[in-house]
């Protein structure tokens, strides 16, 4: 029954599939028949894993505003199938084999809901932290304030479950699918997100809570920590997200994971290989860190028409909304699409499919990056007038084809320093 509820033409209502899907999670775990029809069904290994990726993707999108969280209940079922069909190689081979927009997508959802969950999480575990304050030094709460006291425990113990839940996927399809992570900007927010929880999971201020309490919340810093650094050494061999790492202004700290090291060596919830493994990763990113600073010092400001408007980085692959005129870095508009389909500048409707590359823009922003690199001063344009731009893009087509052995690919794209 939950291999038909995977295909549309039988129940095509993503609600009405998630009460399959949640009897099939509540008996999976030790009803044998049910996991004979996992390791023996073919049906079950060729259309399970993307019929359950493509229900985790849908029942965002499905539903009345008060069943927002509802879909958290739901995923957490879907959750518990994978857990148990990803120990049979049929079915990670299932996924890796999925359709890439299914990859991407389904990844997307999981990266989205374990940063908004942490970010509620720990909000609320603010709120605590001042009721439990208020209390311990002699105040009384009013019941209102007890009322909300419990209504924000019950939030925390909810939305830090499920971010114990996506960050252990993560943990899991990293090690074997870490092309899930490679798309667009990816490498980019995840690493943005590791670097930000794994701070917050070194807080003071958290940790004290966790020796009081937090641990009823779902709030175990050590448990995060251990699928943060697996994620990190299981995508160390790329070197774009090594920088990535680095580039992250906000919450980037050698020091908070030298840290980090210590306490999950500390807590046993690691194995030694995989510590030593990170601390390898630690001291290869450090390098990238100096390498990453020389360069951006050599490149020094961004003029502006070469700066994606959201991300106020330097673009690298340039694109132009047709529906708003604008331009703007291609992985930062696909991201926001991949959530909702208007373009952000006039909400008009927009798929990704109608933006529109800028070759010319893309090699002027390349040229650009080189004589900059190669230490050339470089006089300032105006941004050029609409008509102007296709007699501009003749011109540069005909101006020096640049040095093979410095291209800005592998200076900056693909960050071979």
């Amino acid at each position: 029954m939950s291999i038909l509820l995977c295909e549309n033409e039988f129940i095509s209502n993503p609600y009405s599939k998630a009460k399959i899907i949640e009897l099939v999670s509540f008996f999976g775990n030790d009803n044998r028949s049910i996991r004979d029809i996992y390791e023996y069904n073919e049906l079950a290994k060729r259309v399970l894993t993307p019929g359950l990726l493509k229900f985790y993707i849908d029942i965002e999108f499905t539903g009345a505003s008060h069943q927002f969280y509802a879909k958290y209940e739901y995923r957490h079922y879907a959750t518990n199938i994978f857990k148990i069909i990803w120990k049979i190689d049929a079915y990670k081979q299932a996924y890796i084999h999925a359709p890439n927009e299914l990859i991407e997508r389904f990844t997307n959802m999981v990266m989205n809901d374990t940063t908004y969950c942490m970010d509620e999480g720990l909000d609320k575990m603010g709120k605590i932290i001042e009721y439990k304050t208020k209390e311990a030094s002699g105040g009384h709460l009013s019941n209102e304030e007890r009322k909300d006291l419990e209504r924000f425990e019950g939030i925390a113990k909810s939305v830090f479950l499920q971010v114990r839940e996506g960050l252990s996927l993560m943990a899991e399809i990293s090690g074997w699918a870490p092309k899930s992570f490679f798309f667009g900007d990816f490498r980019k927010r995840l690493a943005s997100m590791l670097n930000y929880f794994l701070v917050q999971c070194m807080s003071s201020k958290y940790m004290g809570l966790q020796q009081s309490g937090g641990d009823k919340l779902h709030f175990k810093p050590s448990k995060f920590l251990r699928d943060i650094i697996q994620v990190y050494v299981n995508l160390s061999f790329d070197e774009e997200f090594c920088s990535e790492i680095t580039m992250d202004q906000r919450s980037y700290s050698l020091e908070e994971m030298i840290r980090a090291a210590k306490k999950v060596r500390m807590d046993r919830v690691l194995s030694e290989d995989v510590i030593e493994q990170f601390e390898a990763f630690l001291e290869r990113t450090e390098k990238i860190s100096v390498q990453t600073q020389d360069l951006t010092a050599k490149l020094g400001d961004i003029p502006d028409e070469f700066m994606c408007p959201i991300s106020c980085d330097l673009m690298k692959e340039p694109v132009r909304l047709p529906t708003s005129d604008t331009v703007m870095e291609k992985s930062v508009i696909k991201q926001i699409l991949l959530n909702d389909e208007h373009d952000p500048f006039n909400r008009a409707p927009l798929k990704f499919s109608e933006v529109q590359d800028l070759p010319e823009l893309k090699k002027k922003i390349e040229d650009w990056v080189q004589r900059k690199l190669r230490g050339e001063a470089i006089e300032e344009e105006k941004p050029l007038k609409k008509g102007e731009k296709e007699q501009k893009g003749d011109i540069m087509e005909e101006e020096k084809e640049g040095d093979e052995e410095n291209t800005y690919s592998d200076l900056f794209y693909q960050k071979k320093f």
